[in-house]
């Protein structure tokens, strides 16, 4: 095996101990001009293009690779203005400090082809705005990865960076203005995403991401028209939490991201298609930790039959996402009220009335402990619903009354003054209007 000692020159590099016949060299997979053995030692040119990255010498009694990279200063930087290098081992933090202002800190990783690598920086002593320093990344072929994006004193995090080829990345530390400080680096190798499968019947599963830039899916298998809802709890992600949506089984979205810190419900939604759909969960900040996911079938809602003279229909639902439904029967013109005297929904479920289309005719209203819904009139002859949305994983009954409202009466009295005053029923309340002088 042949030692080499790279040094920090971006233009040429000396190479120790002797090399007696050398059939190649290369600086981050680029091939470099190699000049004959003097000195003992091997000279060679970088070319045009070249990145920072090991060193592999090719002879014919074997190859030997640098135990440590070779750093080639990007432009518009010469190698005087690199004040920190070094070679990031996945998992092992590296202090990037840069004392003078406007210079650099230049950093490498590699991994095998096929993997992944994320990047997490924190402690930054550059100051508190992202204005003061920036972090770039570059491929190995020398094109922009990541462009020059800045960081405060929380740090940041930068997704992962696929390894299709072989080849060192470099990370850019770049101060700005007259700012100077340092900053932990971490690398970390990401394995492959998390995939678990969870049944529609309301079971838990858990899912356990262990790496900073690893996500997870949990599928489950739907048919069209299938309605599920979800729920999403005991997550120990942190403060900051995690996106977590749906995909079809073509990889469209179905439902977007929406940010989960400890618990969340999605309410029912309508599969399009038959297929395997994804639950995707994507941590916030390369944080790593553990959430429960429960898939539900909706098969239908809850339903119960209300007459017009207001006898009590009482419905129950029992699965999270369910509704209650309670519809009549009225035709058009007629006025009705609706009252809910009491339910044991947890929440504030909302309330609200469909015409037999399933449009809303009456909008959506929270449901405390009771609520009444003010006369309306029927519009068309049908039969139409009462919907109680719980929203949230909550299940429980609720009583429903249902009344046809005779049309308002309205009388004249008179005074005892001699003046008239209009009496109007509305809803079964009485209210006194003084008539029009005479």
């Amino acid at each position: 095996m042949v030692s080499i000692l790279a040094v920090p020159d971006p233009a040429t590099a000396r190479l120790a101990p002797v090399v007696v016949e050398s059939s190649g060299v290369t600086v981050n997979g680029v091939p470099a001009v190699v000049s004959p053995v003097a000195d003992d030692r091997l000279t060679i040119t970088l070319p045009a293009g070249a990145t920072s990255g090991p060193v592999v010498v090719t002879t014919p009694a074997g190859n030997g690779t640098s135990g440590a990279d070779l750093y080639v200063a990007r432009s518009p930087w010469r190698a005087t203005d690199v004040e920190f290098t070094s070679r990031l081992l996945t998992g092992t933090p590296a202090t990037a400090a840069v004392a003078v202002a406007d210079r650099v800190a230049l950093l490498t990783v590699a991994a095998p082809v096929g993997r992944r690598t994320s990047l997490v920086l924190t402690g930054s002593t550059f100051g508190s705005s992202t204005s003061n320093a920036r972090v770039s990344i570059f491929r190995p072929d020398g094109s922009t990865a990541v462009s020059a994006t800045g960081f405060g004193g929380a740090g940041i995090f930068l997704e992962p960076l696929p390894h299709p080829t072989a080849g060192a990345y470099s990370v850019l530390i770049d101060s700005q203005g007259s700012a100077t400080g340092q900053v932990v680096v971490t690398a970390y190798d990401v394995p492959a995403d998390v995939t678990v499968r969870a049944a529609a019947d309301g079971s838990a599963v858990s899912v356990t991401t262990a790496v900073p830039g690893q996500n997870a899916t949990v599928e489950v298998l739907g048919t069209a028209g299938q309605r599920l809802s979800v729920a999403v709890s005991g997550s120990t992600y942190g403060a900051s939490g995690l996106q977590v949506g749906f995909r079809r089984p073509d990889g469209m979205t179905l439902v977007s991201g929406q940010l989960v810190s400890g618990s969340r419900f999605f309410d029912q939604f309508v599969l399009p298609s038959t297929g395997t759909y994804s639950i995707f969960i994507d941590p916030a900040k390369g944080a790593t930790g553990k959430v429960d996911v429960a898939v539900f079938d909706i098969s239908s809602d809850a339903t119960a039959v209300a007459a017009l003279d207001g006898t009590p229909a009482t419905v129950t639902t029992t699965m999270p996402g369910q509704n209650a439904t309670v519809t009549f029967t009225a035709p058009a013109g007629q006025r009705i009220s609706v009252q809910v005297p009491n339910h044991t929904i947890g929440g504030t479920p909302q309330v609200s009335v469909r015409r037999p289309d399933g449009t809303t005719l009456v909008g959506g209203a929270g449901l405390y402990s009771s609520m009444l819904i003010e006369p309306f009139t029927i519009p068309a002859a049908g039969t139409y619903a009462v919907l109680i949305d719980p929203g949230t994983t909550a299940t429980g009954s609720a009583v429903t009354r249902v009344y046809a409202l005779p049309a308002d009466d309205v009388m004249v009295a008179t005074t005892m003054g001699g003046g008239a005053v209009t009496v109007e029923s509305r809803g079964g309340s009485y209210f006194v209007e003084p008539s029009a002088p005479r």
